[in-house]
């Protein structure tokens, strides 16, 4: 960069105004390249410079290490890249002490990305590292530079807004015979994995081995999100041994959505472990229509590093005392609305119904206009649960035999593992009705209420203290559901593990499940006139972890 060189005449550095010297500062020749870019795994280079003044340098990048080595010489480090688009760096070469006379001097390289797009559509934002997708009928995709063979994967995503099409990642390459991949993949309105394999005669699956048809299929454990909530998607593809026989090696492959395990599977044979020694990954969109921005992309081979996510049992996850200045908390509750259903048909969806008031969570019955309207609350779509202990310190009027109160928990109809009520399931923490001294806690599946003919559900009655508040409860997992009355057991109920689960659909709470609290009629009851007003008191809501 010999033409850049810098002289100024100036005072020199002693400071002696009857001394005049040159003053010079430039990069030198003898370093790295600077049109030598960085390596998306990350580099240090060492540049030379050629000055007669002290001086300093910095870069556009906060993750970038400077290490001064000499007057002469400097270093730049970049750790690992995970942008999804190649990034500007800056290097820029000042005096130390301001000298008008000698101006600072950059040179620009890249910070490359893991990751190249393949498809029209894509646009690279070279100062935030995001790679935006916009299509229209069509299909664009971003792919790894490296092949992996096991490793840690991490997508993250913003402005998702797809109206048509799917959404995947692909390992591998698509209908080229003999080359094993693995797919996961889920569609504007139906969510779906498509458990990868290759073609004949060899193939790698998960679940099924009759084809690829029947691979796009829901099986999954815990559900996902609408496409257009999506935040992140989290892979993890580890060796899998301990099957014995043919089956001695395998892959198990888990993945996480938005942080939610909702995939947790193992492949047999030896095919992964014996036949290849690694694939790209791809992600992308197929034949849609719409946007989604790309943010990051970590692709690590070294995946024992991780331990994703971090679930610590006992850990508060959620938790409401109802002490906000303004009101209720709008981000995780939502108002239930009117609905034909007979504890939906008083509901108003108003705030004059449920409210905060002195730091608790007021739900009303009352005749308005001479009309009976009544009050609940719920945090479908913004919070669903499972594998916790969620809690609720709560009061209510006693004596009003036609109003009935209730603390319930429905499935999240995108974690829902079977359709419909009661195959769904149905938990109800806390039912009270008909001037009863005490509460219900009830359980309702296919399997309860129709193939066991208990339409009434499966309850326990449980002793309450009247007229103050008590703490209702049921711990949920993946074995059992127990139910709590003032911390003490009520009932347990177990899965049971029936081999013919899909059709007794004895189990279906092992999805996720949103939280109601109501106030409405009891049962079938028409509401009474001598029992309203009445009202429900909830002071806290409180979510703990149970395991992982």
């Amino acid at each position: 960069m010999s033409d850049d060189f810098v002289a100024s005449q100036c005072y020199d550095l002693t400071g002696d105004p009857t001394t005049v010297g040159m003053h010079y500062l430039e990069f030198a020749d003898g370093g790295a390249p600077f049109t030598e870019g960085f390596y998306y795994g990350g580099a240090e280079k060492t540049y030379k410079v050629h000055a007669n003044i002290p001086w300093k340098v910095s870069t556009n990048r906060r993750e970038a290490v400077i290490t001064i080595v000499d007057n002469e010489t400097f270093k730049v480090k970049l750790p690992k890249s995970i942008a999804c688009a190649p990034r500007t760096l800056t290097v820029t070469l000042s005096p130390s002490t301001e000298i008008s006379e000698v101006s600072p001097k950059t040179f620009s390289t890249v910070w490359g990305s893991p990751v190249w797009s393949g498809g029209d559509g894509w646009s690279l934002d070279s100062e935030t590292g995001s790679a935006t997708l916009t299509i229209n009928n069509a299909a664009g995709r971003l792919f790894s530079i490296d092949k992996y063979k096991y490793g840690y994967f991490e997508w993250t995503f913003s402005n998702v807004n797809i109206s048509q099409g799917d959404l995947s990642i692909v390992g591998g390459k698509i209908n080229t015979n003999n080359e094993p991949y693995l797919m996961f993949s889920y569609g504007n309105k139906n969510a779906y994995t498509a458990y990868g394999m290759v073609n004949n005669p060899t193939k790698i699956y998960f679940g099924n081995d009759n084809g690829w048809l029947p691979l796009y299929t829901a099986i999954f454990q815990a559900g996902y999100p609408t496409i257009n909530n999506l935040k992140k998607i989290r892979l993890m593809i580890t060796p899998y041994d301990g099957k014995g026989g043919n089956y001695a090696k395998g892959i198990r492959r888990r993945i996480w959505i938005n942080d939610v395990l909702v995939i947790d599977d193992w492949n047999g044979g030896d095919i992964w472990q014996g036949t290849h020694d690694g694939l790209p990954y791809d992600f992308g969109i197929d034949s849609g229509t719409g946007m989604i921005t790309c943010n990051t992309f970590v692709a690590d081979p070294n995946y024992w590093n991780y331990s994703i996510p971090s679930e610590t049992e006992n850990e508060i996850i959620f938790y409401d005392d109802f002490d906000q200045a303004d009101g209720l908390d709008y981000d995780s509750w939502s108002h239930v609305p009117y609905g034909t259903a007979a504890w939906q048909i008083y509901m108003s969806g108003s705030p004059d119904q449920a409210y905060v008031k002195d730091g608790k969570l007021i739900l009303t019955i009352e005749k308005k206009d001479g009309k009976v309207v009544s009050g609940g609350i719920k945090t479908q779509g913004k919070k669903w649960f499972n594998n916790c202990r969620i809690e609720v310190c709560a009061r209510f009027v006693e004596d009003a035999g036609s109003i009935g109160q209730a603390i319930w928990l429905m499935p999240e109809p995108a974690y829902q593992i079977y359709p419909g009520w009661p195959h769904g399931g149905e938990i109800d923490i806390m039912e009270h009705s008909y001037l009863n001294d005490y509460v219900q806690q009830t359980l309702h599946s296919h399997y309860i209420d129709i193939h066991q003919e208990t339409p009434s559900g499966k309850a326990a009655y449980a002793g309450y203290n009247k007229r103050t508040f008590n703490v209702y409860s049921a711990d949920l997992t993946d074995e059992e559901i127990v139910f709590y009355t003032n911390d003490k057991e009520t009932m347990r109920y177990a899965n049971q593990h029936f081999p013919n689960e899909s059709e007794l659909m004895q189990w279906p709470f092992r999805g996720q499940y949103y939280l109601i609290l109501s106030i409405g009629a009891a049962g079938r009851s028409e509401v009474q006139d001598a029992d309203i007003p009445s009202f429900m008191e909830i002071d806290w809501v409180r979510v703990t972890r149970l395991g992982n």
